[in-house]
């Protein structure tokens, strides 16, 4: 089974230094852009548990 959570970060100032952090390479959040055809590849990483930090589904133009 898979479950998607989501997450609250506080409020709209933490959201702005969070973003300003990444942005200067004080944060490393580790992601990877995939083609919205590879989601069934996807889910099943999900599944098995080896997926590390998150996935960002890119839309077809």
């Amino acid at each position: 089974m898979i479950s998607i959570k989501g997450s609250y970060f506080g409020n709209r100032q933490d959201g702005d230094e969070a973003i300003d952090f990444f942005a200067r390479g004080l944060i490393h959040a580790p992601f990877r852009l995939v083609p919205l055809s590879d989601l069934g590849e996807v889910y099943e990483l999900m599944e098995q548990g080896k997926l590390i930090g998150r996935i960002v589904l890119q839309m077809p133009e």
